[in-house]
């Protein structure tokens, strides 16, 4: 397909231009996109998850660390009162 008033050194580019097009739309109809958006759904539940269990764990440590300092407190009390 040549338009009129072009030059050849145009028609070259523009058959380059669609030459790439094509390579480009291979790759991408090549691609798996409904694995890829699993993948990414799977990773956001995961982290989703593990966010809650963090939340969990530093619920636990906050109590842990509570009671260890009442434990020395208590310690504590119990020499200076002996």
């Amino acid at each position: 397909m040549r338009i009129v008033g072009m030059d050849n050194k145009d028609h070259i580019t523009l058959v380059e231009i669609r030459e790439r097009l094509v390579r480009i739309e291979t790759i991408l109809e090549e691609q798996d996109y409904k694995a890829v958006s699993k993948t990414a759904d799977d990773a956001l539940s995961l982290a989703q998850k593990n966010e809650k269990a963090v939340l969990e764990l530093q619920g636990y440590v906050k109590w842990f660390v509570m009671a260890v300092l009442g434990a020395f407190i208590a310690a504590v009390c119990a020499l200076v009162l002996k």
